[in-house]
């Protein structure tokens, strides 16, 4: 009568419920699993219990614990069914018989994804707090001897260029990149209250195209533009003209042999979908989950906080960032932004003349 309580209790509860007996065999698993899992609860009953589990020499260990003492156990696994994994936590309770001895092991598992996914967001919070602090001490600290230095580099420009132009160059575009990484930085650290309006971002992005026609060139990267009509959303124009400078440099510079960067632009539904495709040298996939990161960065002289920063633009607007790479074909960026109205215009306006092609 009891066990036939319990399998009633099993059948309706969302929680996934596994009985195993001493040789670890399991003799009855819940319907949650169907579910969850897409199978049939016959084809995990007769299983060993080492089969559906990752950590199959922890879980041996701990039941052998609850065998010999008698008590409960708490544990984070991984149940691997169907070819499915899912991160549970899961509790061991010992089923005695009448001689007070352990005959059934019951496993009562919780799936905690969202839980492990908040945690992670936690800690990355965490993270971007203290670098933020950290990211506007050193900016402060570099920006007044900078300031100082870049002005007395000026007053020797003269002098530079009679000794050898070429160091002047060299001596002032690292001041300059200095200064940029500076600036970033106080983005980082001390983000200003964007002022949002109605912006036609085929506009934002010929200009960011524009400012990168010098470093373009010098590569023989060339730009293909195509938008369907005037795309609109309601964003703050300079900090999303920051997200395709960023993400165009990048473009640019992954490509030293040269190559075109497509890109496009599209109303679906109610999101702007824009997607920049290069010609590059393209991201090992072990790289891929690193993107993002503060100060991680797949460039020699990468400082990793603009793509961070792009992140940071993208979600205050409600937006989203996607990236598919290919090692020796390229990178593919797809950005999604709201939309500000219906498509007006499905005519496809392409850009491709002298003053485009780079």
């Amino acid at each position: 009568m009891a066990e036939r309580q319990y399998e009633l209790i099993a059948h309706y509860t969302t929680e996934l419920i596994l009985v195993v007996n001493k040789d670890l065999k399991i003799t009855y698993a819940s319907p949650s699993h169907e579910q969850v899992f897409e199978c049939g609860v016959d084809s995990i009953t007769g299983q060993q219990l080492d089969s559906i589990m990752l950590q199959s020499d922890f879980v041996k260990e701990a039941i052998r614990r609850i065998q010999s003492f008698v008590t409960n156990e708490r544990h984070q696994l991984t149940l691997n069914i169907n070819g499915k994994q899912l991160p549970v936590e899961t509790e061991f309770s010992p089923v005695l018989n009448d001689r007070g001895e352990v005959y059934d092991i019951i496993l009562a598992s919780r799936d905690i994804t969202e839980r492990l996914r908040q945690q992670e967001y936690l800690v990355h919070s965490e993270k971007l707090a203290v670098i933020g602090q950290l990211a506007a001490g050193v900016a402060h600290e570099i920006r007044n001897p900078l300031t100082a230095v870049k002005g007395f580099v000026q007053v020797l420009k003269r002098d530079f260029e009679s000794y050898s132009q070429s160091s002047y160059d060299i001596v002032w575009s690292e001041l300059t990149r200095i200064e940029e990484i500076t600036s970033e930085l106080l983005l980082l650290a001390k983000p200003q209250k964007a002022q949002y309006k109605i912006v036609d971002l085929v506009p934002v992005v010929r200009h960011c195209v524009t400012l990168l026609e010098g470093q373009a060139h010098k590569r023989n990267v060339y730009f293909d533009l195509a938008f369907q009509g005037a795309i609109y959303s309601k964003c703050n124009e300079n900090q999303i003209r920051q997200v395709f400078v960023n993400i165009l440099k990048n473009a640019v510079e992954s490509m030293d042999d040269g190559g075109v960067v497509n890109i496009s632009g599209r109303l679906v539904d109610d999101q702007i979908v824009i997607v920049i495709r290069d010609q590059g040298v393209g991201i090992p996939e072990e790289l891929k989950t690193n993107l993002g990161d503060p100060f991680y960065t797949t460039k020699e002289k990468g400082t990793g906080l603009g793509l961070m920063v792009v992140y940071n633009i993208l979600k205050e607007h409600q937006g989203n960032i996607e990236i598919h790479s290919e090692v020796g074909v390229g990178t593919e960026v797809t950005i999604m932004l709201p939309s500000a109205q219906q498509p007006g215009d499905d005519g496809v306006i392409r850009m491709q003349s002298a003053t485009m092609v780079l």
